[in-house]
């Protein structure tokens, strides 16, 4: 199933768009043992009809099988049965260090296992990592980061001036510049989107990347439109699009404005 959360609420798509919450303005939203779950900048997180957290939401993550909130701070909350938890708070650590989100408090844009370790990335601020949840704790890398892929031997960054490749979380390479707000890995490719009127790079090594030259909307701050259902890459902005071998498919030509899409 692919979620779609935009400026009107949560959707779905399997073999049809269907609008499955109220006219939201979404950052992140997912269906998981049958509730809605939304997340949003102006509302709050909600879950079902109830808000159970009323602060700005950025994010959510499926993290042993269980659905976090990333609220500005940074902090994180555990939703479990319509109730928000604290499971992290690094607000006077980001105050510290001077993590600044637009002159607000910052917020973690993503979570990845890299070497059983948890890495997480914060928009704006330093790149965290621990053995737990409870334990992240800033790395001598700091960026205004988005997104993190996972490739077993190495560790992808996406960020707002392009990708980074760690083997170790200590050295750092920017492998392509670019606005990079979505990483997947896709038929033993990695597919990047950055703002761009061709908005997709596609590399085989994470060092080494090319632009896979398609003319698709041009996403824009804050817009996650990239995600990937089985061997074919989704694309969602303004309209639905299926991808595979530099063919483009229109699922749904006409949807709201995405600001984020997931396969779950």
């Amino acid at each position: 199933m692919i979620f779609l959360a935009t400026d009107d609420g949560l959707y779905s798509f399997e073999d049809r768009l269907v609008k499955i919450s109220e006219s939201y303005s979404l950052n992140d939203g997912l269906v998981i043992r049958g509730k809605i779950i939304l997340c949003s900048q102006y509302d709050g997180v909600i879950v079902g009809n109830k808000r159970v957290l009323e602060e700005s939401c950025w994010r959510l993550f499926i993290y042993n099988n269980e659905v976090l909130a990333s609220i500005e701070g940074p902090r994180i909350f555990k939703i479990v049965d319509d109730r928000a938890r604290i499971v992290l708070d690094l607000t006077p650590l980001g105050r510290e260090l001077g993590w600044d989100f637009f002159g607000r408090d910052s917020h973690i844009t993503d979570l990845s296992y890299f070497k059983d370790l948890i890495v997480a990335t914060i928009e704006e601020g330093s790149l965290l990592v621990g053995k737990s949840l409870n334990y992240l704790r800033p790395l001598n890398f700091s960026a205004d980061s988005h997104v993190l892929l996972s490739m077993g031997e190495y560790l992808l960054i996406g960020t707002a001036d392009g990708v980074y490749y760690t083997e170790d979380l200590e050295r750092f390479h920017k492998t392509v510049s670019g606005y990079v707000h979505g990483l997947i890995s896709v038929n033993n490719s990695i597919v990047g989107q950055v703002m761009s009127e061709t908005p997709l790079i596609v590399s085989h090594d994470g060092r080494s990347w090319s632009n896979l030259g398609l003319r698709l909307p041009r996403p824009t701050y804050g817009q996650t439109c990239l995600t990937r259902r089985g061997d074919k890459i989704i694309y969602a902005l303004k309209s639905l699009y299926e991808i595979k071998e530099r063919y483009v498919k229109i699922l749904v030509p006409s949807i709201p404005t995405v600001r984020n899409v997931r396969e779950f």
